[in-house]
């Protein structure tokens, strides 16, 4: 967390700072221009008003609502990517902690082995240099993600418990994260991969 927090209030002059300066724009235009949410603005449009088609902006709209309050900062933008990535985490370390003992059969030490290996895979997700970068963003790539991985547990604790709860949860991060960023729908694969593994037997009869 402490290295995302570093400069974070630097300009978008870092890297990706196009696509942050129009997240930011964004953010401005709406807090300047009554939140309306369904027609976000860039600002190199000319003389038209520069409606533009993105994606759900989520990520800007609450960064217009805390300008209102507090001004335009860049520590706002910045702050949202960090605080994403930071709830994700101890999502991140349950998810491997789940998925490992299924690598290690039935084995006696497989649980204390996958928490070893859960606290490992977290610290170097925490760490790679990409993720520190786009952590610290103003950009809807590590929101994106980390609502992925959220859904992923979710969707995992569904398989295995059969709550409608969980699956509830699944459902809403999984739909934010790909409406947030639609390349995540690549989350589908090991959604896919989950499903088969628990009924793949049903599906094979039913074939």
């Amino acid at each position: 967390m402490a290295v995302r927090l570093i400069l974070i209030n630097q300009p978008f002059v870092d890297r990706w700072s196009w696509r942050q300066s129009d997240v930011a724009a964004i953010a401005r235009n709406f807090c300047e221009n009554g939140f309306r949410f369904a027609y976000p603005q860039i600002d190199w449009a000319g003389s038209p008003p520069g409606y533009v088609g993105t994606e759900f902006p989520i990520l800007p709209f609450l960064a217009a609502i805390c300008y209102k309050c507090v001004g335009a900062h860049e520590w706002i933008g910045r702050s949202e990517s960090v605080i994403f990535f930071a709830v994700s985490l101890p999502f991140f370390f349950l998810l491997v902690r789940e998925t490992w003992p299924g690598l290690l059969g039935h084995d006696p030490s497989a649980g204390c082995r996958s928490h070893v290996a859960a606290l490992w895979a977290t610290f170097f997700y925490a760490f790679a240099p990409g993720n520190v970068f786009a952590g610290r963003s103003f950009m809807p790539d590590v929101p994106s993600l980390s609502l992925a991985l959220i859904g992923l547990y979710f969707f995992l604790r569904w398989i295995n418990d059969g709550k409608s709860r969980a699956f509830f949860l699944a459902a809403i991060t999984i739909s934010l994260s790909i409406l947030t960023k639609p390349t995540s729908v690549v989350i589908a694969a090991p959604l896919l991969f989950l499903v088969w593994q628990k009924w793949r037997w049903n599906f094979a009869k039913r074939c």
